[in-house]
């Protein structure tokens, strides 16, 4: 058995613990990333391996996980996977998600950002 992220102490060490972790918090969490386009940071092999960053919504992909088509500097279109309840995040914690990154703007004017971080 692969633990997910055992970093975390007891409270965190199966996908399934993860999974239970964010539907705990949904009612706290979602305020802060509703409605926002998301980045999958996946950790295919827990918390302490290697990660890499998946922009891209899965596809396929359940019919719950709504998607935010963003354009890219690139020229291409890129439909990111949104959250609006707490459902997603079992998908995302079953790609080997951990941490959320969700994008400082929501997707309705994604050059307005509506948070800011001061250091």
């Amino acid at each position: 058995m692969q633990e997910v992220a055992p970093i975390l102490g007891s409270l965190i060490r199966r996908k399934g613990d993860l999974i239970q972790y964010y539907a705990d918090v949904a009612p706290l969490l979602l305020p802060h990333i509703r409605d926002r386009a998301m980045v999958m940071k996946r950790y295919p092999h827990g918390a302490a391996g290697d990660f890499f960053f998946m922009k891209r919504a899965p596809s396929p992909r359940p019919d719950w996980i709504r998607t935010c088509r963003i354009d890219h500097d690139s020229g291409n279109v890129i439909d990111f996977p949104v959250s609006t309840t707490w459902r997603p995040f079992s998908g995302f914690v079953n790609l080997g998600c951990i941490d959320l990154n969700q994008w400082y703007a929501t997707c309705d004017d994604v050059n307005r950002p509506i948070t800011s971080i001061s250091i």
